[in-house]
């Protein structure tokens, strides 16, 4: 059991490397998924349908994870329309999906984009609080439990992207295991939070659709491919 309240925040590079490489994966590789996710949305136009460019990014990103991650015994699971990119032998899954402004930042308190829905909420196992409520009433918040119909450890791969006219695209992103949802359904409170540093990709240096590695922006309209 995990109390709502407490969140362990992650800064530190190498520790993520450490633990993407203990789920037989790398930070290399899920930057590259982010980048084609991004390179995507970069040849979209104005004319797209309502929707297509905010869902562009974590679907393409999904795809390249995935296709990285295959000869390493990752596949492709979507139980309920829930997009996961997961290893059967290890129990380790990703969800990719936009977050929040809030998303990346390691003082911020990040929320997925879109709402799930109930069914998506029972297979997550999530737990019910308005996280308004967090530092007022942390003592009276329910506890998460590990009582789910999801059979992988599943965290959250949480990208946002925003315009900036000095530097164009800004990426963020984190990985963080989610535990509880708003009455609205929005993902908003995650035990575990790693930090990934986008630092080199908002620089210029990562911007390509090169093959993959071996080893939010802010439209209001969206789909999302896991709401149930």
């Amino acid at each position: 059991m995990t109390n709502l309240n407490s969140v362990t925040l992650d800064t530190n590079p190498e520790t993520l490397e450490m633990f993407l490489n203990e789920k037989n994966l790398s930070t290399q590789q899920v930057k590259h998924a982010i980048q084609q996710g991004i390179a995507h949305y970069n040849n979209t136009t104005s004319d797209e349908p309502a929707g297509y460019r905010g869902y562009t990014i974590s679907a393409k990103a999904t795809l390249a994870l995935r296709q990285s991650l295959k000869p390493f015994g990752f596949k492709k699971e979507s139980p309920y329309n829930i997009e996961l990119t997961a290893n059967n032998d290890n129990k380790f899954a990703i969800h990719i999906c936009r977050g929040d402004e809030q998303a990346g930042l390691p003082s911020g308190y990040p929320s997925t984009m879109r709402p799930k829905g109930p069914r998506s909420q029972e297979y997550f196992g999530l737990a019910t609080a308005d996280i308004n409520q967090i530092d007022m009433f942390a003592d009276e918040l329910p506890n998460y439990s590990s009582n789910n119909l999801c059979p992988f450890d599943v965290w959250f791969l949480l990208l946002n992207v925003e315009k900036s006219k000095d530097e164009g695209l800004i990426v963020k992103a984190e990985l963080s295991k989610p535990i509880f949802c708003s009455q609205k359904g929005f993902v908003n409170g995650f035990s575990k939070r790693f930090m990934i540093d986008m630092t080199d990709f908002n620089s210029g240096l990562l911007i390509d659709t090169g093959e993959s590695p071996e080893s939010g922006f802010s439209e209001d309209i969206d789909l999302d491919i896991s709401f149930n």
